[in-house]
């Protein structure tokens, strides 16, 4: 039993181009492919539950295996994500106890059949596995069908191996391949489940319940979401007749892996270095790569040999043999059929060298996607991955192994005439396209695990850091507009954005949704090019832009190429400064705002947000959706437009943020001059002078056409720039797990007890009014225990019901979230723009997370006496429940 780690799973890939025999293979030239020598006797079924099954004769011995496969892994866990459920539940069910028998009568069988069993799971599959003669396969076959189809979770084996497995977890903090794989996996990706380690984090797999095991195995192990595979000396009809009889018995159900988060591009470095008690050094460089079936699998399996297949790859002579730089480096490539594919150089070094090793690492890479290999060095990395596949089709475990994984891949249980036409079509070229398309200089992850007190003298010349490349300029024009500009030549690309106060705040009282109309008109072209004309140019470009309104501002965004900045600066002025505003326009824009209107009221969100805004901002802007409504939306006038144009974009009233790699000194007279013809003058809005805290209690029904209870619930909060927001910033970390699904409310409602299908909690600020809000959906018959314990845990922060370790880890959780929200340099670039508008410093969410960090306790505990002693309640129930 075990969890298999990032570079196990990849090694178990038959294609791998890890193994690596000595000797040579005279085969045909390149694009020539050679032949599998052996036509092996294999066989497929589907059983009429959907049950898949493959049988791989092989009479070369008496030895049988027989192996399941549950089509389920960590990646695919959902609202158990993190928890390491499917880990937990193979350890129970690889022996434990079933409604036949006892988990001691297991043993004393495997112990009869004097054969091999054990299992794994891995991010995207569970296998358990039998090895045995062929005169016990009949036992075996029953066995392993008792354990995947009737495990009873017996309570004292869930406690046992809860304990083995709190163990496992802990030992795995202490060993180094373990502690790397799982700080690569967590950095490189961001939003795909890969992140998570198979084995679960101590806290969230502590907290599984026997109940919870019993769901998950009841949900996923379904014959339709299985493949049994079997290999040896057998007879087929016999043995199709066998397992049709035993393993038709599995009844199936109804199951569908849940949709998996696509893992945003990569934009900037990620570099993170660990300290741990040990002497060696270990680093992980990756990049992410593709899925199975891509064109570019095979030149970068091909690219992965020739950077350290043997003692003739590239890194591993220079760095290891000639200077010395590392004891050990090799490279792979993992192109999984779920996605999430990477290309990883590892190894061990002397921390001290590091500066070198990485140059070097980063010349041989640029090098290879400049001049791609040689004719040689290709041909040598077919015939080693040649006979390495070669070398696999022995041993009936492998046998049933490779049927599947191939079976899972291609539908095909031995696939390789298309597999070795397709390898060997690969030519220089192509490694060398796939090495310039995926070895980008600025969208690699580096993690080093090093000795406590380890040292380098310099960081590494061309392992760029964001910090040491981004230089940040401020300049204000003589109208008033300011100008945010960084230099970063880490990226190919510009990110250029505009952002005004206007927004929901800006709207005259009888026309919400003009400042969202207004920003919709700044893309329907300019005086100059009118908007086919306009987007015509950006599609040549490659470029994009964007306009937005929200509840404070409008911002206009633009992404392009370095090599366009004049042109793209160009448009980019003419756009905000001289838009036509054509009539022809205005009856297409307002219908799509009105269907975008009624498209939200089909959403139990959006009507939950419109009713929560409406009765929460009861006399402010906020009041009403960004869009406005159906009614001022129709009431809108071309003039109206123009009106609010003209007194909006002035330069006292906007900001601009631009980065890229060019120096200010190169761009930012042409900006300057380009937008020193805005109006000077700011225009400033109103602030609302109401009441910010709440007086007493409010809970206002409202009647929904639902099946589902959903509420909105609505604490004061301080407004922009408050000092307090850091102490707020805190709490929401602690309650709600800021953007993934932890904090006390989802532990208590979701990871207790399934009493929810959503929670989270929001802090909106604005200017001159904030709020902080939770959000849920339950059944009516869970509503109100589901507010009792919102409000109980609610009411923990008052009473300071909590460890100062919790505060520590929200601390540790917001540095995380800043560190993901300046992922992107064009979330950066809306960030200094918006903080500099509002008056709070291009800086202030580094300034912020200072103040974060100073956070005590005792400020939490009065900040809740004071924001969270009142409430107002929205609720959305069905009419039958009213």
């Amino acid at each position: 039993m075990g969890e298999w780690t990032y570079k196990q799973k990849a090694i178990r890939k038959l294609l791998s181009v890890l193994f690596v025999f000595a000797g040579s293979l005279s085969i045909p030239a390149s694009i020539t492919p050679p032949t599998i020598p052996i036509k092996p006797e294999i066989y497929s079924w589907e059983l009429e539950n959907g049950l898949t099954v493959l049988f791989w004769r092989d009479t070369s011995s008496e030895v049988v295996s027989i192996r399941g496969y549950i089509k389920t892994g960590s990646m695919y866990e959902a609202r158990w994500l993190g928890a390491g459920i499917s880990h937990y539940c193979e350890h129970i069910v690889s022996g434990g106890s079933t409604k036949y028998r006892k988990e001691e009568t297991y043993k004393k069988l495997l112990s009869r059949i004097g054969g091999r069993n054990n299992a794994y799971t891995t991010d995207d599959e569970t296998c358990y596995y039998i090895t045995t003669t062929k005169e016990y396969f009949s036992l075996a076959d029953s066995i392993l069908f008792e354990w995947l189809t009737a495990c009873v979770f017996d309570r004292f084996e869930f406690e046992r191996e809860k304990g083995v497995i709190t163990e496992e977890i802990r030992m795995g903090n202490e060993e180094p391949q373990r502690i790397i794989w799982k700080l690569f996996s967590e950095t490189i990706f961001l939003s795909y489940p890969k992140r998570f380690p198979v084995i679960g984090y101590l806290d969230r797999f502590k907290q599984l319940t026997r109940e919870e095991l019993i769901a998950y195995y009841n949900e996923r192990y379904q014959p339709q979401n299985a493949i049994l595979s079997i290999a040896g000396a057998l007879d087929p009809e016999s043995l199709y007749y066998e397992v049709r009889s035993v393993w038709g018995r599995w009844k199936r159900g109804s199951y569908y892996h849940p949709p998996l988060p696509e893992e945003p591009a990569q934009e900037i470095p990620r570099i993170v270095e660990k300290e741990y008690a040990g002497e060696i050094a270990y680093f992980r460089l990756g990049f992410h790569g593709v899925a199975s079936g891509s064109e570019y699998e095979y030149p970068l399996e091909f690219a992965a040999y020739i950077l350290t297949g043997n003692e003739h790859g590239r890194l591993r002579r220079r760095i290891k043999n000639e200077l010395g730089l590392a004891t050990s480096i090799w490279a792979y490539n993992s192109s999984p059929l779920s996605g999430g594919g990477t290309f990883v150089i590892g190894g061990d070094f002397d921390y001290s060298k590091k500066d070198s090793l990485f140059k070097t690492i980063m010349e041989e890479l640029e090098k290879l996607a400049t001049e791609g290999p040689s004719e040689e060095e290709l041909e040598l990395a077919k015939q080693s991955w040649y006979r390495g596949l070669l070398s696999a089709f022995e041993g009936t475990e492998r046998l049933a192994s490779i049927a599947a994984s191939n079976w899972e891949q291609y539908r095909d249980p031995f696939p390789y005439e298309k597999i070795l036409a397709k390898a060997f079509a690969v030519m220089p070229e192509d490694v060398r396209e796939a090495c310039r398309r995926f070895f980008k200089p600025y969208a690699y992850t580096l993690v080093i695990l090093k000795p406590k007190g380890a040292k380098s003298t310099e960081s590494p010349a061309n392992i760029k850091r964001e910090n040491e490349t981004c230089t940040i300029e401020r300049m204000v024009l003589p109208n008033g507009m300011k100008i945010i500009y960084a230099y970063n030549p880490a990226l190919p690309f510009f990110d250029l954005a505009v952002y005004l106060q206007a927004g929901l705040r800006g709207d005259p009282p009888e026309r919400p949704g003009l400042s969202s109309i207004t920003a919709d008109y700044i893309l329907e072209g300019t005086e100059k090019l009118n908007r086919e004309k306009l987007f015509t140019l950006l599609d040549r470009m490659g470029a994009q832009l964007s306009a937005s309104s929200g509840n404070n501002t409008i911002g206009i965004n633009m992404k392009f190429l370095k090599e366009d900045f004049d042109s793209a600066l160009n448009i980019f002025a003419d756009v905000v400064l001289h838009p036509a505003f054509p009539e022809r326009s205005m009856e297409r824009i307002k219908r799509e705002k009105i269907a975008s209107l009624r498209n939200q009221e089909a959403h139990w969100s959006s009507r939950l947000h419109n009713n929560f805004r409406k009765n929460y901002f009861i006399n402010h802007p906020y009041r009403y959706p960004g869009a406005g409504t159906k009614e001022s939306i129709e009431a809108i006038t071309l003039d109206d437009i123009k009106t609010f144009y003209n007194k909006y974009f002035v330069g006292g009233n906007m900001t601009l943020a631009i980065s890229g790699p060019l120096r200010p000194s190169e761009v930012a007279e042409k900006i300057g001059e380009k937008f020193k013809s805005v109006a000077a003058g700011k225009f400033e809005i109103q602030p609302y002078s109401g009441e910010l805290l709440l007086q007493g209690d409010t809970v206002i029904t409202i009647p929904d056409e639902g099946e589902q209870v959903s509420f909105a619930m609505g604490f004061p909060a301080p407004v922009l720039g408050d000092t307090l927001t850091a102490v707020i910033k805190v709490i929401d970390a602690m309650i709600s797990g800021v953007s993934l699904p932890r904090g006390w409310l989802h532990e208590s409602l979701r990871g207790k007890e399934d009493l929810v299908y959503i929670v989270s909690g929001t802090l909106w600020q604005g200017p001159d009014i904030g709020t902080y809000y939770i959000i849920a959906q339950t059944s009516p018959k869970n509503y109100p225990k589901v507010i009792e314990i919102v409000k109980r845990q609610i009411a923990r922060l008052a009473k300071g019901n909590f460890p100062e370790s919790e505060v520590e880890e929200a601390k540790h959780i917001l540095r995380i979230n800043l560190a993901f929200q300046n992922e992107y340099q064009s979330s950066r670039v809306t960030n200094w723009a918006l903080n500099e508008l509002y008056g709070l410093g291009y800086n202030y969410d580094e300034e912020l997370q200072k103040a974060i960090e100073r956070v005590t306790k005792r400020e939490i505990i009065n900040y809740s006496k004071v924001y969270f002693s009142n409430y107002k309640l929205i609720v959305m129930k069905p009419k039958e429940h009213q």
